[in-house]
């Protein structure tokens, strides 16, 4: 077996007798904290989501690769479209695999075009909270 090399913080190794979890198409294993397998899976991922502002009363639907950094954006009025609304919360997020699938959906979320379809959206199709949580780090850590 190879001597490991670490990347984000965690311990590669090429695959051999360990009973550690394997990459199948890279043969690597990981030996490092839950917290940093899910960055792992989390860093290639994009995020596509619905803001509800309460001092507007409006909808805001949007993209990121990093839903932490961009919910703390809205709420520190550094994107335009949102500098007035302050604060966001997020009504709904969902997780896909490609940026391009992403995009695809925020443009059918945007042409939703009412609320009452908004609503309807989101009863049918309800927010899974371990998403939700991945927003919500960014007031949890004090993010400047």
């Amino acid at each position: 077996m190879s001597a490991p090399t670490t990347a984000y913080g965690c311990t590669l190794r090429m695959s051999g007798s360990s009973s550690a979890p394997r990459a199948p198409e890279t043969g690597l294993f990981f030996l490092c904290r839950v917290s940093e397998v899910i960055f792992l899976i989390l860093f290639f991922m994009h995020f596509v989501y619905i803001l509800f502002s309460k001092s507007k009363d409006r909808c805001y639907f949007g993209e990121t690769a990093e839903p932490a950094r961009r919910l703390a954006q809205h709420n520190r009025g550094n994107v335009p479209s949102t500098k007035y609304g302050i604060p966001w919360t997020v009504a709904w997020a969902t997780q896909i695999e490609n940026r391009q699938l992403a995009l695809q959906l925020e443009k059918k979320l945007k042409n939703l075009h009412s609320r009452k379809r908004v609503i309807h959206f989101i009863n049918k199709y309800p927010p899974n909270p371990v998403i939700l949580a991945l927003f919500e780090s960014a007031d949890n850590q004090g993010t400047p």
